[in-house]
């Protein structure tokens, strides 16, 4: 997010998604729904300049991506699917840098994005959700890209427990 208000600001005709519900965070609405974990949210959240152009939510397409629900970084973040190939694009529902990871349990490798995330433990339910989708490979918002994710995933995952 840190970079959104400067892409808005330097990119014409560009389209900011983002769930209804993360878009009350970037707007500075850090209140949580009565359904929602409480407690104080972690990390430190930027309040953007840039609204969204329009809001997106779980199940709808963004051409061959399909966005699913993963709370747990955040109350409404959001992976896509790409329904072509199966190919995951995880954002911070899962890290590669330093070897593939939950965010439920810090890991000396990279710890930021851990110590940003909302409820750890929804997060793991989220981790487990997509991979049950059976990804093809596994794109995240910190860290390289990985192919054939599989057995990688299920033993973060392990790891977890």
């Amino acid at each position: 997010m840190g970079s959104v208000d400067e892409l808005m600001g330097n990119l014409d005709g560009v389209e900011f998604l983002i769930s209804a519900r993360d878009a009350r965070f970037i707007a500075g609405d850090r209140s949580l729904d009565p359904s929602e974990q409480q407690g104080k949210p972690r990390g430190s959240w930027k309040t953007l300049e840039s609204k969204p152009t329009r809001t997106i939510e779980a199940g709808e397409r963004i051409g061959s991506l399909e966005a699913i629900a993963t709370p747990g970084h955040t109350p409404g973040h959001l992976a896509f699917l790409d329904t072509r190939d199966r190919s995951l694009v995880a954002g911070d529902a899962w890290v590669t840098l330093g070897g593939v990871a939950t965010l439920d349990k810090p890991s000396w490798r990279f710890p930021l994005v851990r110590m940003g995330t909302w409820h750890p433990p929804t997060s793991l339910d989220s981790s487990k959700q997509l991979r049950a989708l059976e990804p093809t490979r596994l794109a995240v918002g910190h860290g390289p890209v990985v192919e054939a994710p599989g057995p990688k995933m299920d033993a973060a995952i392990a790891k977890s427990g």
